[in-house]
């Protein structure tokens, strides 16, 4: 029984859907259309830093970082990542602010520490420490292999960074993918290892 209510619910659903897009093959019907047009004016306004009522957009507007002009492999500028991580522990001391519960969390996290690279080693060193390896061995770990030149793997964790913020539709804030991203910390931490 159950699996024939649920054939007749999708055929249904697929039955809705089909109807309000027009039809088999004949287009979509004026609904749809109006629903399309409404969808293309709340992204361009959302686009253009308000909402479709004209009003300005609480979230801060999304700095654009600058990309190390001639050398064409995506790295990221040491001016560029100063901003960044400035732009992150503005982030964060807002989120501090309106959270106070987790005011602690915030600052051990991200405003405890100097850069970007300490900030990212004390939180994946966290996730990753047990009884044998403790976090701050880790933390020692990760901070070599973020500051060594020749390996280039601050470049690559932050280029990560800017990557997730400008296509995840769910990423509305740098320190967002830093501080709750899995699949970041998981991509960062094969970059250590390997």
């Amino acid at each position: 029984r159950a699996s024939r209510r649920t054939s007749e619910s999708r055929e249904e659903s697929f039955a809705a859907t089909m109807e309000e897009a027009g039809g088999h093959g004949r287009g979509p019907s004026a609904r749809a259309k109006a629903r399309a047009m409404r969808v293309a004016q709340h992204l361009q306004a959302y686009s253009d830093g308000g909402d479709a009522s004209g009003r300005e957009s609480v979230e801060m507007r999304r700095p654009e970082p600058e990309w190390e002009a001639g050398t064409g492999t995506g790295t990221v500028s040491s001016v560029s990542a100063s901003h960044l991580w400035a732009t992150i522990r503005e982030e964060v001391d807002r989120d501090s602010r309106a959270e106070p519960m987790l005011a602690s969390f915030f600052y051990s996290t991200v405003l405890a520490h100097q850069t970007i690279e300490e900030s990212l080693a004390f939180i994946l060193a966290n996730k990753l420490h047990c009884n044998v390896l403790p976090a701050t061995q880790l933390m020692q770990l990760f901070l070599e292999v973020f500051s060594s030149e020749e390996l280039e793997v601050k470049s690559g964790f932050l280029a990560d960074l800017l990557a997730t913020f400008d296509r995840d539709p769910a990423c509305k804030k740098y320190s967002t993918c830093l501080l709750y991203f899995k699949g970041f910390h998981a991509i960062q931490t094969h970059r250590v290892a390997h």
